[in-house]
């Protein structure tokens, strides 16, 4: 998300701000200055995707829409090994939108791919 503001107010007191009127299940962590210019769609550094599986027989209303639900047992091993495939420097043109933006490249570098399983 970015904004426009003529406001001198430091970026902690936006963080401070927004996250009061925020409803309880939404966060910002982090927020920075840039120039006028700056598209954070087209000229970000990096980003982090996370992905959720709720692997349990019952679902869970918690996780609805959050969440892609496997009853089945989850082989990590190979879905890790699947996971190292992606590391290093794929042409994803496949899976681009340019939303009628030119795209300068559709080549990605993938740092870091893995799953991990966290208790419920």
């Amino acid at each position: 998300m970015s904004f426009k503001t003529e406001s001198l107010l430091q970026a902690q007191v936006f963080i401070d701000g927004l996250n009061y009127y925020l409803p309880r299940d939404i966060a910002v962590r982090e927020a920075y200055q840039t120039g006028d210019f700056f598209n954070p769609r087209r000229r970000a550094i990096s980003r982090e995707y996370s992905y959720y599986i709720l692997n349990s027989r019952a679902r869970s209303p918690l996780w609805e829409g959050r969440a892609f639900h496997v009853k089945g047992v989850l082989d990590m091993d190979a879905m890790n090994r699947a996971c190292r495939l992606l590391i290093g420097e794929h042409d994803l043109a496949s899976f681009a939108s340019n939303l009628g933006v030119p795209l300068t490249s559709t080549v990605r570098r993938i740092l870091r791919a893995g799953v991990e399983k966290k208790a419920a």
